[in-house]
C-alpha cells in the first residue's frame, strides 16, 4: 500500500513563504519559464469547474510533475469562486501588510510564475513544502512523485486525504491542491495540524 508521512518528516511541512517559492522558481530557470514547467498540460475548451486550463495554456509541460491546475480564487466577501481555468493563486505566508499577503500566480495565457498578492479575506490554493532529505536529494531526479518511488511518502492532510508529493530541487512539494479545510486557510491562520488524522 501507499506509505504516508511519519515522524520526523511530517513536522517539516509548511505553507511556503516567498523564500520557498523563489527557490522553486530559481531552480526551474526563472520567473519567465517556471510557470510552464509547473502547469498540467490538460485543457478544457470552455469555462468549467474542473480546474483544467483554458487554451492556450502557454508553455505548459508539467515537466516536474507539480500538476498545477487553473483553480482560480475565492472572492472575499461573497465567497464566490472566480477565474477557474484562467489562473491559479498560491498563498505565501509573507505578509504585505495587516490585510494582504503575497501570492504566486500562474496564468493560462502565460508561462510565467510570478509574485502577486491578495487580501487575506480572499481564498487561494496552497501547496505545502518541506526540505528534501539528503537521501531524496542524492537519489531522486526532479519530478519523482510518491506514486513512482517509495523513498518519497504521501502526505496525509488535515482533511484525512492522502496527497501525492513530488521532489523538485532541494524541496518536496505537495503535487495536488489541498481540499477540504485547507481551502479556508489564510496567511494569518495557522494550520492546526499537519499530517495527522486526529
Amino acid at each position: 500500500g501507499v506509505q504516508t508521512c511519519a515522524l520526523p518528516i511530517w513536522n517539516q511541512w509548511i505553507v511556503p513563504s516567498n523564500a520557498e517559492f523563489d527557490e522553486l522558481i530559481n531552480h526551474l530557470g526563472g520567473t519567465s519559464v517556471a510557470g510552464g514547467k509547473l502547469k498540467t498540460t490538460k485543457t478544457t475548451p470552455f469555462q468549467t469547474n474542473c480546474g483544467l486550463w483554458l487554451p492556450p495554456n502557454a508553455g505548459a509541460t508539467n515537466e516536474v510533475n507539480f500538476a498545477a491546475v487553473g483553480s482560480g480564487a475565492r472572492q472575499q466577501g461573497t465567497g464566490n469562486f472566480i477565474a477557474i481555468n484562467n489562473y491559479a493563486n498560491y498563498w505565501s505566508t509573507t505578509l504585505i501588510n495587516a490585510s494582504a499577503a503575497r501570492a504566486y500566480i500562474l496564468f493560462s495565457t502565460l508561462s510565467v510564475f510570478q509574485q502577486g498578492g491578495g487580501l487575506i479575506q480572499g481564498g487561494n490554493s496552497i501547496r505545502l513544502v518541506r526540505p528534501a532529505t539528503i537521501q531524496e536529494q542524492n537519489n531522486l531526479p526532479d519530478g519523482t512523485t510518491s506514486n513512482q518511488n517509495t523513498l518519497l511518502l504521501h502526505y496525509l492532510g488535515n482533511d484525512d486525504r492522502e496527497y501525492i508529493t513530488v521532489k523538485i530541487g532541494n524541496q518536496v512539494w505537495i503535487a495536488q491542491n489541498q481540499i477540504g479545510r485547507a481551502h479556508v486557510w489564510t496567511p494569518v491562520t495557522p494550520i492546526s495540524r499537519m499530517p495527522s488524522s486526529a
